[in-house]
């Protein structure tokens, strides 16, 4: 869908399930790796990243977010959460 014919609500749908969704997993499963000194996580994003399709914007955004947010995550939790 063109971006200029997408509603607030098309985009808060597919923000929310790939940005928020991971997130707040990785929050809940964050906190017990944390307090364990162990784990990890994997999150799987997209081709889109760096090279989006025309009509997915929202999920290109998304999956683009969720790789700067695992790689923020990893900065700071990695190795126990030293950071």
């Amino acid at each position: 869908m063109k971006a200029e014919k997408l509603s607030e609500a098309d985009y808060d749908f597919i923000v929310d399930i790939n940005l928020k969704g991971p997130f707040l997993l990785s929050l809940a499963v964050g906190k017990t790796q944390l307090e364990r000194k162990k784990g990890n996580q994997i999150n799987i994003t997209s081709l889109n990243n760096d090279r989006p399709l025309r009509g997915v914007m929202p999920y290109a955004v998304s999956k683009s977010g969720l790789q700067q947010m695992t790689r923020s995550l990893a900065a700071e939790w990695g190795r126990a959460g030293s950071g």
